[in-house]
């Protein structure tokens, strides 16, 4: 009786275990599963998007508008004459032209002498005029008269009185003043020494000479009159 019942605890013991170690298998086949499942959907996944791909070439080399053969034969024969030219052409060498003798230098002339002394009266009438601008009229008097000495052109004479007319004059030296503008008027008459003129005898007190010179000067043409 003591034998059966070990017996039969020994049977109950040994299925017990195999129930158990059957349990651990099931367990461990449940963990593998989500595993395989995972691969199967990346694999699927990477199936769609060669898939999209693929259609999605397709439509652009459909939408893509091919060349025609003609158009495409015209650009390659272009581009292989534009590469002839290229390689023919070969700049021309420039034409050196022979250098032309150089002509003599003319030797400058000696300066004459009329232009000089211009050249110095001119001078002297600028010093003369800056002199009377800066109401220096004592100094520019002796300058105008130094003209006078070394220059007696009748247009130099005229010019060189009618200054110092001028200068006696803003002096309200007016009978001397007279005197020069004269002189002036009788060796190069023109309407602004006549002008003065009148108004010079304005200022002396004869008023029937100053109205005859500006008589003059209104009705005297303008063809008439001298520079």
């Amino acid at each position: 009786m003591n034998n059966f019942d070990f017996e039969s605890k020994k049977i109950n013991i040994i299925i017990f275990l195999i129930f158990i170690g059957f349990a651990l298998v099931i367990i461990k086949a449940f963990d593998y599963l989500p595993d395989a499942d995972n691969n199967m959907q990346n694999t699927r996944n990477a199936d769609i998007n060669k898939v999209m791909d693929m259609r999605g070439r397709q439509n652009q080399e459909e939408v893509q508008p091919q060349q025609p053969e003609e158009q495409q034969e015209a650009q390659s024969q272009a581009n292989d004459f534009n590469v002839d030219l290229s390689k023919d052409v070969t700049p021309e060498p420039a034409e050196v032209k022979p250098a032309e003798p150089m002509e003599p230098i003319e030797e400058v002339s000696a300066p004459i002498q009329g232009a000089s002394d211009v050249s110095e009266i001119d001078m002297k009438f600028m010093n003369a005029q800056k002199l009377k601008e800066e109401k220096q009229y004592v100094k520019a008097i002796e300058e105008y008269k130094s003209i006078l000495e070394q220059n007696s052109e009748p247009q130099v004479t005229s010019r060189c009185c009618e200054e110092i007319a001028n200068i006696y004059g803003i002096m309200k030296r007016y009978g001397t003043a007279l005197s020069y503008a004269q002189k002036a008027y009788n060796t190069y008459p023109t309407s602004s020494r006549e002008m003065l003129l009148a108004r010079l005898y304005y200022k002396t007190g004869d008023l029937d000479k100053a109205t005859k010179r500006m008589n003059n000067v209104l009705q005297r043409d303008f063809a008439s009159d001298r520079n």
